[in-house]
């Protein structure tokens, strides 16, 4: 996906491939997670994380300004947008966004997110002091996936033409889902009748 959006975007094949690459391994911390029981973003991991991605791309035949470039994006593609972000990051980030919003993430949210509840029962959505990182249900956390798709959201959104229209679509299907849950939550009595009248 990131060499599809990279390429779409800019047209530059070796941009794309080297985008597409870091996709490949953008998901190196997770190995070093479940190796070494490091936390992910913690500073002790990063140094066996970088060195997992070394390994993995020494026979690419990649400049050492390439090979900066990958792993740059690569440590930074689950960060808030900023300005100075290179191309293949910017492309990596987009694509991270874009298949995280698969209908797929749906199933995966529920079996990764084991600590939190389906649906918050009491209030739905409507849960004080949530927030993307502490969400109060897994449809609270899918639907703070779909804020990648909102264009209010600058420092988290879409930034690539591919990207955006990739996110919009795939949101719509996902807040569809989200109503439609509560649509039926309301009408087997399990949800206070908050809804529109028909």
């Amino acid at each position: 996906m990131a060499y599809r959006i990279a390429l779409d975007e800019w047209g530059d094949r070796r941009i794309a491939c080297l985008a597409g690459l870091a996709g490949l391994m953008h998901n190196a911390d997770r190995v070093i997670e479940a190796e070494t029981h490091l936390p992910r973003n913690s500073e002790v991991a990063r140094e066996p994380h970088v060195a997992l991605i070394r390994s993995w791309i020494e026979s690419a035949g990649l400049s050492p300004e390439e090979t900066e470039t990958v792993i740059d994006a690569i440590l930074k593609h689950s960060g808030k947008n900023e300005p100075a972000d290179s191309r293949e990051l910017i492309a990596l980030r987009d694509a991270d966004r874009v298949v995280n919003l698969r209908l797929d993430d749906i199933m995966r949210g529920v079996r990764h997110l084991l600590d939190l509840p389906d649906i918050n029962h009491d209030c739905y959505l409507n849960a004080p002091g949530i927030t993307r990182s502490e969400p109060g249900s897994v449809v609270q956390a899918l639907l703070h996936d779909t804020w990648w798709a909102e264009e209010w959201n600058t420092d988290y959104n879409m930034r690539t033409k591919l990207g955006w229209k990739l996110a919009k679509r795939r949101a719509k299907l996902i807040k569809g889902f989200i109503d439609t849950l509560k649509r039926q939550l309301v009408e087997d009595g399990l949800f206070p009748n908050t809804l529109p009248k028909p």
